[in-house]
């Protein structure tokens, strides 16, 4: 049977989220759904790399760009991508975001996600920059905690439209959400995702509900009936395994990434298919290698100075490009260990 748990440790806790393979079987009817979605703003040829990169030429421009417009967050989740004590919290200002939004339209972006380490909705101008984003982009989506979703933020999300909102959940009651969502508000997200599922049917619009269903090893055998409490409330539901970040050692129950306790150089699929842009502007390799160097990571470059474009055929992303696509290990450092994705 496929798995994304090595073969020796079904029942331990080890994850091995590079086995595409094994992340299709278990994802496939989410991602049929998905793809079926966003064909006709996004070419087969990207759809195809965001799962297998490297078995097609390189792309000539960014086939996703996640943009984070904030890494402030209204939760605290044991599993955080950035606990936000090692970076300064802010918010994109309007100069930056005008400049991502001209070079976005330049370099043909055709796929943006707004995430980042934080919460995105908490911009004062998602709103704005929401709608901004997609009249030059042909497929925006957003991924959010739902915990906070006021009204022009919804009206925002099936206006503009974005064609994809990515909520993540966990548990099926209050004590099982709060123990991985501190400060969460399981009321308010079931409310919330009931309210941005009605004004999407009485508008008409277009845009798709995708719950990011987060289990971890004390959920082992119990996921089918998480699933048919959240499934209901999704035009698609996907799972998600917890992965332990390095940054936060408090987080026990979570799967540990083969690659850091074996150290091993993970095949990875980031340098081929994915831009990371923060809100100061600067642009990592990939959010991975913040775990691997401190925040914010190695950096290509800031937009202010360089354009998308020019970042994405610069010569550090096309060594690690490379370099993964070779196996040369000497060429990619950074990713030794890395949990991957």
């Amino acid at each position: 049977m496929l798995s994304p748990f090595p073969a020796t440790q079904e029942k331990a806790l080890l994850i091995d989220n590079t086995r595409r393979l094994a992340r299709l079987r278990y994802r496939m009817v989410p991602y049929v759904k998905l793809a079926r979605h966003a064909l006709g703003r996004m070419s087969i040829g990207n759809l195809l790399r965001l799962q297998f990169p490297t078995l097609l030429p390189d792309a000539p421009a960014p086939p996703s760009v996640t943009v984070e417009l904030t890494n402030a967050c209204n939760l605290s989740c044991t599993y955080c991508t950035s606990p936000l004590a090692l970076r300064p919290r802010g918010i994109m200002s309007e100069e930056t975001f005008n400049l991502l939004a001209g070079q976005l339209y330049a370099a043909g972006v055709r796929r943006v996600r707004l995430v980042g380490n934080g919460e995105p909705t908490l911009h004062p101008r998602f709103a704005a920059y929401a709608r901004r984003l997609a009249a030059v982009v042909p497929y925006v989506s957003v991924v959010t905690n739902g915990n906070r979703l006021p009204d022009d933020t919804l009206d925002a999300m099936v206006s503009a439209p974005l064609r994809l909102v990515e909520i993540s959940v966990e548990g099926h009651d209050y004590a099982s959400y709060v123990t991985g969502r501190r400060r969460g508000n399981f009321a308010a997200l079931l409310e919330n995702i009931a309210r941005l599922r009605r004004l999407r049917d009485a508008r008409g619009a277009s845009t798709m509900i995708l719950l990011r269903l987060m289990l971890r090893p004390s959920d082992a055998g119990g996921e089918e009936a998480l699933e048919s409490f959240w499934r209901p409330r999704a035009d698609v539901l996907m799972r998600q395994y917890v992965v332990h970040r390095s940054e936060r050692g408090d987080e026990r129950d979570a799967y540990q990434p083969v690659q850091r306790q074996e150290g091993r150089y993970p095949r990875c699929t980031l340098p081929f298919k994915e831009l990371d842009i923060l809100w100061t502007g600067d642009v990592p390799l990939c959010h991975f290698s913040a775990a691997q160097l401190g925040e914010p990571g190695l950096l290509l470059g800031n937009i202010r100075q360089a354009s998308i474009a020019d970042l994405w055929r610069g010569p550090i992303l096309q060594q690690y490009r490379d370099a993964h696509r070779h196996r040369d290990k000497a060429r990619m450092p950074v990713c030794r260990g890395c949990a991957a994705v």
